[in-house]
Parts: C-alpha cells; structure tokens; sequence
C-alpha cells in the first residue's frame, strides 16, 4: 500500500516533470482501480486505527483498517495519499 501510495502522490505533486516547482500544481490526475486488492503486511489488518470527528461532544470514532477496507476501500488509499502530499499553506 504504501509504494501504491508514494507513487501517487508523486505523480500528483508532478515531481517527475520537468518543470516542476513546489508552490504551483502542475501535477496530473489519478485514477485508482482495484483499491480493494491492496496488500499490507503483518498485523495492519487488526492494529492500524483510522481515527474521525464528527465536531458533536461524543463523536470521536475509530475504525480498524480492516473494516474500513469492507466499508469504503478507496478511503485507504485516498488517506495514505494525503498524508504524503504536502498540505496547503495559507
């Protein structure tokens, strides 16, 4: 998952192109197939935690990564992604 990962956000952030420059987006667009089949090793399935707020007092929640993969499988990846894309300053 995490090669798949770095990949993407590479070809987002368009690094492999020749005129890349870090504060403009001169990336190109990806499309996922198959996030489903996404391979992780060890005990992730069980112990690695996804962790939501609702903003409402009682709605932190929390969810293993194996359920997340049944519940929405392109949130997997769309959540590794984003944490290795760098976010936008303001």
């Amino acid at each position: 998952m995490g090669r798949v990962a770095s990949k993407i956000a590479q070809l987002l952030m368009g690094k492999s192109k020749a005129n890349f420059v870090r504060n403009l987006d001169c990336g190109d667009y990806v499309v996922v197939i198959n996030a489903a089949l996404v391979k992780t090793t060890g005990n992730k399935e069980k112990q690695k935690e996804y962790f939501r707020h609702s903003g409402y007092p009682g709605g932190f929640r929390r969810e293993t990564l194996e359920k997340l993969r049944i519940r929405k499988p392109n949130e997997v990846i769309r959540r590794s992604v984003a944490g290795m894309v760098p976010q936008k300053q303001t």
